[in-house]
């Protein structure tokens, strides 16, 4: 699946955001009358793309292969195939989370010994 997704930052940076279980983190700083402190935030792989649009958005996969999100930079013509890769990655780690926290659901006896 998608090991990280980059984004231009300036015209000439690149910046590389791993998958950390499933999901792909932004760290800012912000600067008050009290000090700086570092904030971050989580987003699926959906929402990171839809969030780092107009920043000509990559992913790597895990195998070293990189695919642009959208054609040639503009971001209303997207790559099927890497949203596909995108969305197929969000539902593997939403599958996981929620098998993990289902509730157990007891098991009711087969009443078809009862002779109904």
């Amino acid at each position: 699946m998608i090991a990280s997704i980059s984004y231009l930052e300036s015209s000439e940076k690149r910046k590389r955001v791993p998958c950390i279980a499933g999901k792909f983190r932004i760290l800012r700083s912000r600067k008050g009358l009290s000090g700086s402190r570092t904030e971050s935030k989580s987003f699926t792989a959906k929402e990171f793309v839809e969030h780092v649009k107009i920043h000509d958005p990559y992913i790597t996969l895990k195998d070293g292969t990189k695919k642009r999100v959208y054609r040639g930079g503009n971001s209303t013509d997207a790559v099927i195939e890497t949203i596909s890769i995108v969305e197929t990655h969000d539902s593997i780690y939403t599958t996981k989370q929620t098998k993990d926290t289902q509730p157990i659901i007891p098991e009711y006896p087969d009443y078809s010994d009862y002779g109904w």
